[in-house]
């Protein structure tokens, strides 16, 4: 226990947390109080000295006593050593402040294979712990931090390995989940044992696992994921990478879950081999009588399966994967099988050179969402379901097995059935992101112009993984075809005769439809130019230039697109602009002060012919002294000020510097020295050699003058100012004779 003195800051504060009345703190944590929170606050500190009791609620017992004194800002209670349960903050003379609870965190880490990993290979661990969101620390003593970094390099969170809080060789694993996979990669690393030390990073939860990696050449085949996760009804793929020309034997399930399957790779191009298994089609051999099949670049032969009448697919869970090698257990992974779900439809459109069966990447590369179609433009529905590759590929009538999908006709004419897409359309299946696309024409299957559909996709109750009519599954989204449209964005364009000139409409085409503008000079100026551009967010822009053609000549202009959307407007030429548009323009001004002076410095940022908004910066001397967010409309002008303690000055010049929008202007502070005081006139030349005020020529007046005359403003009665200077110039002279 300690309190904190004014100023103190609580050292480093990666396990500290603010007290809440109620709240649940982890054992190991360290729980701040505030004065506030017990009713002593003067200002952010104590008002007077408080001794305060930690008792535990459950024996009533004395935990910790906690003395502070006036001026101090809070106090700490390290929980470390206090048992889980519910604790009052109560003073010694028994008033209550409130409570908390200390939960013990667990922490429990598995390697998800008790073999040797592959040398240079992936090893995967499964963290367990009832806490989600927290830092998790990782220590070898037989690695370094820079290679411990390297083999958790596949984290996709914020992997640390520089705050000071964290010891020699360890890094933390920032915003760990309660049920973690982690990959530890061993590349580089040479073969042996190395055991890793994990816990969390403010609680006295830790756990450690050692994983021996083998000699090169050592493991014949290995999985390489020992982790493989799919939605029930989908494939899922498996890869198998192997040493040398062998056989390998791979085996998912165990009597554990009464479905054992068995198939031999025989052969890969390159030593890795991918294996797909079909978990909708598994333990029903009329649906799918090999169920482990083999993938791209490799050869399998399927031997067997425990079950070929299974009345439904496999249930969800985790199915044991085991690799054998005449006979001998290589390597063993886990297939998990989670559950299916229907969850969205988007609508589509892309331009209408887009063919409905072009290869999908190409579709989605030309593809936006949009729920309106431009008649004669490509209608892209995309279904995201899980679970549906086992069945879509088996073959089978998918409308038997309750999945179904239709268009329904929203606004038909009078006393019509309605319009039915049920032909000319292409699909596209993209399982590894749980996606089915639907294309087709807008001007196909008796589309009309402003007709509008609504699409429903279902997974019904003859579906095996729908256990009832109220779980049903259906998702929908509705489109409109609309009239094909392409416009100007006025009717007549004036524009200079300079280059640049914008030429400007709307469509409702997809976006990268192209579109022709073309413009042609009437009269006695003919003249001829095109443009051809996209559509872009249903706008389309081109520039022409202008600069050769006469003022005063008209044009007429026409904008069409692929499909013969057209329209048309006219156009003239006006006189070229005189002068250059505004820019951007930034200004400081140069200040002089002397030493001992504060000086105010300033900045002003002026706004083009455009608008413009950022922060404005000013330094001195290349450090921050004033700044703003600045939003300025075309013409607008904004300054920055700042008034520097002379305190912070030194004789010399400083450099002053205003930055906005990547521009940047400078000035100069010059700080002069402070100017010597004038020198007292001396009055004790004369005087040392014998003469007195008193003396007679001293006090004769000039005739002809008196003290009134403005003549004699220069303090010299009777003489002008040349005069003056001379008889000064003689004094002088006799005094250095004198001391001659």
């Amino acid at each position: 226990m300690s309190a904190t003195l004014p100023g103190a800051v609580v050292a480093d504060d990666h396990d500290v947390e603010d007290f809440s009345d109620g709240e649940r703190y982890w054992q190991g944590q360290t729980i701040v109080v505030e004065p506030a929170d017990v009713d002593n606050d003067n200002g952010g500190v104590f008002a007077a000295d408080a001794t305060y009791e930690i008792i535990s609620n459950d024996t009533q017992g004395l935990e910790r006593q906690i003395s502070v004194s006036s001026g101090e800002e809070n106090f700490t209670i390290d929980t470390t050593r206090f048992d889980t349960g519910l604790y009052d903050i109560e003073e010694s003379d028994g008033t209550h402040h409130g409570e908390f609870r200390i939960d013990e965190q667990r922490l429990d880490v598995d390697i998800e294979s008790d073999l040797p990993v592959q040398y240079e290979g992936t090893a995967e661990v499964e963290v367990d712990s009832q806490r989600s969101g927290y830092t998790l620390t990782v220590h070898s003593d037989d690695l370094d931090v820079d290679e411990i970094t390297a083999a958790f390099s596949d984290y996709a969170g914020t992997v640390d390995n520089d705050s000071e809080w964290l010891d020699d060789d360890q890094i933390a694993l920032e915003g760990v989940s309660s049920i973690q996979s982690l990959d530890i990669d061993f590349d580089g690393l040479d073969a042996g044992n190395y055991t890793f030390e994990f816990g969390a990073a403010d609680t006295t939860a830790s756990d450690e696992v050692t994983i021996e990696v083998a000699e090169e050449g050592e493991i014949d085949a290995a999985f390489t994921d020992r982790i493989v996760s799919v939605p029930q009804g989908d494939v899922a793929e498996i890869g198998v990478d192997i040493d040398g020309d062998r056989d390998v034997r791979i085996q998912i399930g165990s009597s554990d879950v009464n479905y054992i399957a068995n198939a031999t790779i025989t052969d890969t191009e390159d030593g890795h081999a991918i294996v797909e298994f079909d978990t909708f089609g598994a333990g029903n051999s009329t649906i799918n009588p090999a169920p482990i099949a083999a993938g791209e670049d490799t050869d399998l032969t399927f031997d067997d399966q425990t079950q070929n009448a299974l009345s439904s697919p496999l249930v969800a869970g985790n199915y044991d994967m085991r690799l054998f090698i005449d006979g001998d257990r290589v390597d063993i992974g886990t297939l998990r099988l989670g559950d299916r779900s229907t969850d969205d439809v988007t609508i589509h459109t892309a331009p209408e050179d887009v063919n409905a069966g072009d290869d999908l990447e190409d579709i989605l590369e030309a593809a936006s969402v949009d729920n309106e179609i431009a008649y004669e433009d490509l209608v892209i529905v995309q279904v995201e379901a899980s679970g549906l590759q086992g069945l879509w590929e088996s073959g089978l009538n998918l409308e038997a097995y309750g999945v179904e999908w239709e268009f329904e006709h929203l606004n038909p004419a009078p006393n019509t059935e309605g319009n039915d897409i049920d032909s000319a359309i292409a699909e596209h299946q993209d399982f590894e992101n749980n996606s089915i696309y639907f294309a087709f024409d807008s001007d196909s299957n008796g589309i009309e112009e402003d007709d509008q559909y609504e699409f429903t996709f279902t997974v019904g109750e003859d579906n095996p993984y729908i256990s009832s009519d109220d779980d049903e599954e259906s998702v929908s989204a509705t489109f409109t075809v609309a009239e094909r449209s392409i416009e100007f964005s006025q009717e007549e364009f004036s524009v200079a005769a300079s280059d640049g000139q914008v030429i400007d409409g709307t469509s409702n085409a997809a976006a990268g439809t192209e579109i022709e503008v073309i413009v042609e000079g009437t009269g006695d100026n003919p003249f001829f130019m095109t443009q051809d551009t996209e559509v872009e967010d249903g706008e389309w822009a081109v520039e022409f230039d202008f600069s050769d053609e006469a003022e005063g000549a008209e044009f007429d202009l026409e904008v069409s697109d692929v499909s013969g959307a057209e329209d048309e407007a006219t156009g003239v030429i006006s006189s070229a602009p005189d002068d250059e548009p505004e820019e951007l323009s930034l200004s400081v001004g140069d200040v002089t002060v002397e030493e001992g002076e504060d000086a105010t410095i300033s900045g002003t940022v002026t706004a083009g012919d455009e608008d413009v908004s950022g922060e404005a910066v000013l330094l001195l001397n290349g450090d921050e002294v004033a700044s703003e967010d600045l939003e300025l409309e075309a013409g607008e002008d904004a300054t920055l000020e700042a008034t520097i303690s002379a305190d912070d000055l030194s004789v010399g010049t400083h450099d002053i510097e205003l930055t906005f929008d990547g521009e940047s202007a400078t000035g100069t502070l010059t700080v002069e020295e402070e100017a010597a005081p004038p020198e007292e006139e001396d009055d004790t030349g004369a005087d040392d050699e014998g003469a007195d005020d008193d003396d007679g020529a001293d006090d004769v007046e000039t005739p002809g003058t008196d003290d009134d005359d403005p003549a004699d403003d220069d303090g010299q009665p009777g003489f002008g100012i040349a005069v003056a200077i001379v008889a000064l110039l003689g004094a002088a002279m006799l005094a250095l004779r004198r001391q001659d």
